[in-house]
């Protein structure tokens, strides 16, 4: 699995990115900041490249972002909703 994670260069990560984004730069920058970045042949160069996000994230918590162990996304959330469906709770 993570030999698949390393192939994508880090694009699987690339909303990690833009939700640490956005809180500074808000929902929308974010998003287009880390999909100009994921356009080029090497996303993590990119986004140290664009003044724009370095202006928010250092080198260390770009790295942080694409680091797959440190998110999980919404997968808590997606499996609290699954159990509580299968016991009949909704939430």
């Amino acid at each position: 699995m993570r030999r698949n994670l390393d192939a994508s260069g880090g694009l699987v990560l690339a909303e990690a990115v833009a939700a640490r984004l956005a809180p500074a730069v808000g929902r929308g920058v974010a998003h287009d900041l880390v999909a100009r970045a994921a356009a080029e042949p090497s996303f993590r160069a990119a986004l140290l490249a664009a003044p724009e996000i370095r202006a928010q994230l250092s080198e260390a918590e770009v790295d942080e972002a694409l680091d797959p162990s440190r998110w999980l996304g919404s997968a808590g959330l997606f499996v609290d909703r699954a159990l509580a469906a299968v016991r009949g709770v909704a939430k």
